[in-house]
């Protein structure tokens, strides 16, 4: 954790598409894809024991659909409306 939050400043402060800042602040809202450009991020995406279980659930490999830090302090910035990341998808046979 001490390596994964120290690595966390360096990627605030690039000025990259990939860190989404608050309206009219120069503040990190959230930051997509740190595994790409993050040595610690990475380890941790690879890591065997967050990879292997859903492998085994599969039974296949198994590949990183999206990574992100949401960094929004609680109180500050705009709101986070409630909202699902992905849909559950049904299927009625």
């Amino acid at each position: 954790m001490r390596s994964l939050t120290a690595a966390v400043p360096e990627l605030y402060g690039r000025r990259e598409a990939y860190n989404v800042r608050e309206k009219g602040s120069d503040a990190v809202r959230t930051n997509f894809a740190a595994h790409m450009v993050s040595e610690p991020f990475a380890r941790l995406a690879r890591h065997p024991r967050m990879v292997q279980p859903v492998m085994d659930l599969f039974d296949e490999e198994v590949y990183m659909h999206q990574f992100k830090i949401n960094g929004k302090m609680a109180f500050e910035g705009d709101v986070w409306q409630w909202h699902q990341d992905y849909g559950t998808g049904s299927t009625t046979t």
